[in-house]
C-alpha cells in the first residue's frame, strides 16, 4: 500500500503511460466487486490495486483491498498512510454509509500543501475484506469532473457470482455428479443384495 500511496504523490509521472479507453468495467476479484473506469480516463490494473485518472490527471482513484474486516482498522490504516505520502492532511469526522449495499465508511480531507481534496472510503465487500478507495483531486478539478467522479463511485458494486468463482461451481457441479453416481452403485449394491 504504502508503493501505490507513495507514486500518488507524482501525478504526472504516474500515469505517464496509461492507455485512454472507453468506458470499462473490471471485476476486482479479490474483494468480489465491479468498478466502472469512465469514457476518456485514464487506467492501469496490477496485482495489487485498480488506479483510474481523468483526462487531466486532476482526478485520481486508487482501489485496494485491505486484509482487514473492521472499518475503524482500515480506516486507521489509509490515513496513515495518506499523511506519510502527500503530507499532513486535515480530515473531517467518518461517516457511516451503505455503498451499493455494501457497508462503508468514510472520510474527507484536504491537504493544503498540495492543494488537493482527499476522500477514503472502506467498504466491506461480498469477499468480506475491505476495499479501501482512496480519492485525489485538486480543488479547481471537481467540478469539471463531477460526471466522471460520480460515474466511478456508482459503479462500485457486488461483482456477479460467475465473475469471481467459476471454478467454485465447477467444483460443486462435479461433487453433484460423484454423489449421484455413488447413490446409484449404493442402490444397485442393495438390489444385488437382495
Amino acid at each position: 500500500m504504502k508503493k501505490i500511496l507513495t507514486a500518488l504523490a507524482v501525478f504526472c509521472v504516474l500515469f505517464a503511460g496509461y492507455a485512454f479507453a472507453a468506458v470499462e468495467e473490471f471485476t476486482f476479484p479479490d474483494g468480489k466487486v465491479d468498478l466502472v473506469c469512465p469514457d476518456g480516463w485514464k487506467h492501469e490494473m496490477t496485482d495489487e490495486a485498480i488506479r483510474m485518472a481523468s483526462p487531466d490527471e486532476a482526478v485520481q482513484f486508487v482501489f485496494e483491498v485491505l486484509d482487514v474486516k473492521d472499518l475503524e482498522a482500515g480506516l486507521e490504516k489509509a490515513k496513515a498512510e495518506i499523511d506519510k505520502a502527500i503530507g499532513t492532511t486535515t480530515f473531517g469526522e467518518p461517516v457511516e454509509e451503505k455503498i451499493n449495499e455494501m457497508p462503508a465508511i468514510t472520510f474527507e480531507g484536504t491537504c493544503a500543501e498540495k492543494g488537493l481534496e482527499v476522500m477514503v472510503s472502506v467498504i466491506i465487500t461480498p469477499a468480506e475484506n475491505a476495499l479501501c478507495v482512496y480519492y485525489f483531486a485538486a480543488k479547481a478539478a471537481e467540478e469539471k469532473h463531477a460526471a466522471g467522479i460520480a460515474e466511478v463511485i456508482k459503479g462500485i458494486k457486488p461483482a456477479a457470482p460467475e465473475a469471481v468463482a467459476p471454478a467454485a461451481a465447477l467444483t460443486a457441479t462435479e461433487e453433484t455428479e460423484d454423489t449421484e453416481e455413488t447413490e446409484g452403485t449404493e442402490e444397485e449394491t442393495a438390489g444385488d443384495e437382495e
